[in-house]
């Protein structure tokens, strides 16, 4: 038998169950984190590419109601972003 008080055998046989629990919720909450990163950054991507496609069709718009000529670059994008970009060249003439 030990000579130890009662609570001080307890605590030795329950600390490597606590400090794992412990090490789990800091692990859990470190993936959580990383996961509501991650979620928020493609939110970000997909905002920014629905973006792009509004300000190329916005350039289009204007080029068609004939109020301002469209910057080029702007123009390559909207050609590399449609999938009908044959279709988009045949039916707006730049001026």
């Amino acid at each position: 038998m030990s000579q130890l008080p009662y609570w001080v055998q307890y605590v030795q046989a329950l600390a490597p169950a606590v400090v794992a629990i412990i090490a789990a919720l800091i692990a859990g909450y470190i993936a959580w984190r990383q996961y509501k990163t991650a979620h928020y950054r493609l939110c970000l991507d997909m905002f920014e590419k629905r973006f792009a496609v509004y300000k190329a069709t916005q350039d289009l718009l204007t080029i068609a109601l004939g109020r301002v000529l469209i910057n080029p670059a702007r123009w390559e994008l909207l050609r590399r972003m449609t999938l009908r970009s044959q279709r988009v060249n045949c039916h707006v003439a730049v001026k």
